[in-house]
């Protein structure tokens, strides 16, 4: 039997275990990184470099017994699967602790965790990053009494040479950058308070310079100006009671928006218990919190917290956070991974992180997430067992991205991307339309072969207001696997020889071929006027750009030859408006 067998049969006999209304995406079930021990391994991070490659830090001790923490790594590198734990710093007899880790475009993990000193009190907040295949001697970012005792620190690399650095000194918020082998002067993005600053994260803006968030006990961010002041930061949920938000996570998205989510209590259970909250910049305005994850109606009081947001390589953010349920309905220690991913408009219902483990509830915490070049996320965390905890790891297996309905000359064109490591051919995508009066499928039923797909639906009636939506389903059994959210279309009621189209006119960005070796071609869908149209490389340098016109037919085709690339790796496309306000973009793959 052929790998891509084995791995297709294991992959349905994971899908059977699925409920049809449960999900919202597929993941695949954990699997641990190192085999089960008595290291007490916790505080897992991941990030994914250019290649595909995961790699995973997290501190253990040293000897099982002893509480001489140090900080490991692994990485997994295809079918090779997870190579051994190995030290990210040499051996020594302080206690290394907390690490966060991120990875910079160029591919180059960083990490950054703390150190308690031998002697004196307090500890070193130090740094490390992998290059020329190791490791490098820890740098320190900052030393002393003050500095915090956990996770209150924040990095945002940009290539193997340079990154940023937020951290709580004092409970005060400070920055420092690493250039080269130079450190430059702290910085102070937020001003003195007397509330206390924790929980910092840091992610870098599309322009370069790093974005910082933290708690006070409210939700503030700050982002740095290129010529160096930090903007006077901005409360994310005013008139929150204190005390209230917590975790606060960060991301920057390929159109340069920041993406901030922490879970907040909610007003919905007596108990406080919390939900997952998030607020975004359109247009460099931060838009009011909303919540992401809802109390689920056979578990109201269940505890949502501690989420991680990504939104690496151009993709849309993805989130993954603990839900621990109501003591109620679990009265074990248990809490599960959960996670969501945005499709271009909102939210996808919240699913597990990994497929159920139907033998026991396990206390599965504080999950991470990144997301690879290919849009497939892998997430991270720490289980207890009863030698101390093990890191576990599982990786999204199919999700709906980038859902969208367009209504041109009385017809609506539906249109979505497919995102995960899962072969498409083991899925059945099916296009359904309800109207007041019923539900209807829109033309046959899909079988898998490819990541984007259209279909349009030329038996609406005028006049009525329309839901659409895909149903995922398992092509070897038939069984419903997930359900996108729906989009609410009116068709015009009136007929014209001119095309109509559904308000507020969205673009549309698709790249054809997907990945390409030789020419691609970007299609133009959406909207009519004059569209700038732009090709990033994975670093955020414009490399091409041309003007284009989307005449009244509502679509229009550009070629770009692969040569003016000048090299393989990933792209975004992005088309924009010449008025400003509409964007769309396209990632591409484009191979030697």
């Amino acid at each position: 039997m052929s790998p891509r067998s084995v791995f297709c049969t294991a992959l349905l006999g994971s899908l059977l275990l699925l409920t049809s209304s449960a999900f919202s995406a597929v993941w695949s079930e954990h699997e641990p990184i190192v085999p089960h021990d008595s290291y007490n391994d916790m505080q897992a991070e991941v990030g994914i470099d250019p290649q595909g490659r995961v790699w995973v830090t997290w501190m253990g001790v040293d000897e099982i017994g002893t509480h001489d923490y140090e900080i490991y790594w692994s990485r997994r590198d295809g079918e090779a699967g997870w190579s051994p734990r190995q030290r990210v710093h040499p051996n020594n007899t302080q206690s290394d602790v907390w690490p966060r880790m991120r990875m910079a475009p160029d591919g180059t993990p960083w990490a950054v965790w703390l150190r308690g000193r031998a002697s004196g009190g307090g500890a070193d907040l130090l740094t490390s990053r992998y290059v020329n295949g190791g490791w490098t001697v820890p740098d320190t970012v900052i030393g002393g009494p003050g500095i915090g005792s956990a996770t209150y620190f924040g990095l945002a690399p940009e290539s193997s040479s340079h990154c940023w650095f937020v951290y709580n000194l004092t409970y005060e918020v400070r920055a420092r950058e690493f250039v080269g082998n130079h450190w430059g002067p702290i910085e102070v993005p937020g001003p003195p308070s007397v509330d206390f600053a924790w929980n910092v994260d840091a992610a870098l803006g599309a322009d370069g310079q790093p974005w910082a968030v933290w708690e006070q006990p409210m939700v503030l961010v700050s982002h740095r100006s290129s010529d160096g002041p930090w903007s006077a930061p901005t409360v994310l949920n005013p008139g929150e009671l204190t005390s209230a938000s917590f975790l606060p996570s960060i991301t920057v998205d390929s159109g340069g928006d920041a993406w901030v989510l922490w879970h907040e209590n909610s007003d919905d259970c007596f108990t406080g218990a919390p939900d997952i909250v998030f607020s975004r910049t359109i247009n460099d305005v931060w838009q009011l919190p909303a919540r992401l994850s809802a109390p689920d109606s056979g578990n109201p009081c269940g505890r949502d917290c501690c989420p991680d947001v990504d939104a690496s390589y151009g993709w849309p953010p993805r989130s993954v956070w603990n839900l621990t349920p109501d003591s109620l309905a679990a009265p074990e220690p248990y809490r599960e991974p959960m996670g969501s991913g945005w499709d271009s408009r909102s939210w996808n219902p919240q699913s597990s992180a990994h497929v159920p483990d139907s033998s026991d509830l396990h206390e599965d915490a504080y999950p991470t997430l990144a997301i690879g070049p290919d849009g497939t996320a892998w997430a991270v965390w720490a289980r207890t067992t009863p030698q101390g905890s093990d890191i576990y790891a599982s990786h999204l297996l199919a999700d709906v991205i980038d859902l969208s309905t367009d209504v041109v000359s009385g017809r609506v064109e539906v249109s979505w991307r497919v995102v995960g490591a899962a072969p498409r051919d083991i899925f059945v995508f099916t296009v359904l339309r309800s109207t007041s009066n019923d539900t209807v499928k829109v033309g046959e039923s899909i079988r898998g072969s490819r990541d984007e797909y259209h279909v349009t639906d030329e038996l609406v009636s005028p006049g009525a207001a329309c839901e659409y939506w895909i149903d995922v389903q398992s092509s070897a059994t038939g069984e419903r696997l997930f359900t996108t959210n729906r989009r609410a279309v009116t068709i015009p009621a009136a007929t014209s020889a001119e095309p109509s189209v559904a308000s507020p006119a969205v673009p549309r960005l698709t790249t054809l071929p997907n990945p390409s070796a030789g020419e691609v071609t970007f299609l133009l869908r959406g909207a009519e006027g004059q569209y700038r149209l732009e090709v990033f490389d994975i670093r955020g340098r414009r490399i091409w750009s041309t003007r284009t016109g989307i005449g009244t037919a509502l679509s229009a085709s550009v070629s770009w030859p692969i040569s003016k690339a000048r090299t393989s790796g990933v792209f975004l496309a992005r088309l924009s408006s010449a008025e400003g306000g509409k964007t769309a973009t396209s990632k591409f793959i484009l191979r030697p």
